[in-house]
This record gives C-alpha cells, sequence and structure tokens, in this order.
C-alpha cells in the first residue's frame, strides 16, 4: 500500500460467532534514535459492519497507563486491533496508507471469529487437590450474557453446587 491507498477485503462472518478481533501488523523502516515519534509507514485499519470500528489506542503518557484504550486512529504503533462483539453476517476490512513516505509496504491482517462459549481457565483439568485446599476458580465466557452461572465441584463420585447464582458479568 502507499500513501492515500486502500486495500479492502469483504469477509464473511460464521453464523454463531460472539466476537469479531481483526489485527493489521506490518514490519516498519526503522525509526531514527531519538526522535519524537518511532513509526515511519503509517497505516490505518478500520473494520466495518453497520457500524465502523477504528482499533483500540492507549494513552502513552506516563500518567495514563492506567487508562483503559479508546477506539481511533491510531499513529504510534505498527499493529492495530479492533474488536468488537456481536457481529452481523459480513465485515469489510479497510487498510489505508496514511503517511508511507518508504512505499510501498507490505503488511498482513489476521482476524479471529470468536464463538460463544465458557472456557475454563483455572484449573486446567487433571489436578489434584487435598482436603481444604484453596484454589482460584477462573473462566472466560463469550455468550454476551448476563445470565447467572452455576459452579459445581466433582470429588470423583458426586457433584456438589458451590455456588448457584454467581453473576453472568463476573
Amino acid at each position: 500500500i502507499t500513501t492515500g491507498g486502500t486495500v479492502t477485503q469483504n469477509i464473511s462472518v460464521p453464523v454463531g460467532t460472539k466476537q469479531v478481533k481483526v489485527m493489521l501488523y506490518w514490519h516498519d523502516k526503522e525509526g531514527v534514535a531519538l526522535s519524537s515519534s518511532a513509526l515511519i509507514n503509517d497505516l490505518d485499519l478500520t473494520v466495518t459492519d453497520g457500524t465502523t470500528y477504528q482499533p483500540w489506542i492507549l494513552n502513552p503518557a506516563p500518567a495514563s497507563v492506567a487508562n483503559a484504550a479508546v477506539r481511533g486512529a491510531d499513529h504510534l504503533n505498527n499493529i492495530e486491533q479492533v474488536t468488537y462483539n456481536n457481529p452481523g453476517a459480513n465485515m469489510t476490512v479497510n487498510v489505508t496508507g496514511f503517511n508511507i513516505p518508504f512505499g510501498p509496504q507490505e503488511f498482513f491482517i489476521v482476524y479471529e471469529f470468536v464463538p460463544e462459549t465458557i472456557i475454563l481457565e483455572n484449573p486446567t483439568g487433571g489436578e489434584v487437590f487435598a482436603a481444604f485446599d484453596n484454589t482460584i476458580i477462573s473462566w472466560s465466557a463469550t455468550d454476551n450474557s448476563s445470565n447467572p452461572f452455576t459452579l459445581e465441584f466433582f470429588d470423583g463420585i458426586s457433584w456438589s453446587v458451590i455456588n448457584n447464582n454467581i453473576p453472568g458479568t463476573s
């Protein structure tokens, strides 16, 4: 891609997808030491699915490192990511050459379709716990629901309810 150029790709989204993740990467030309910006060739990513989504960006100011990312045009990094929930049947990925003084610039797009699922993250399975051991139980849920969970424990013989009303947003 060159300055002012745009590459567009239409992609079908599988049924049952609850979240889409799209990432743009390019191997940028080396910057100048002590420059105010390390980015030389600047590309922009947007994804359209009825709504146009820009990448997530962080505020690089030292006092802002704990701030949440916000959407916007990223003019600092050579990796950009767009995520959004509840996609439609199709999305359009657009890459624009914002400023490419040393081009043309090769780039790569990768994307992931995250289905509705619940993934147990800890414990991972097969662990043996002694009586009265404590462990943290954690999971990721991509069903975009606020329905409560029921958490149960299997002792090798039967299931016991630990909690039957864990908020779906926990």
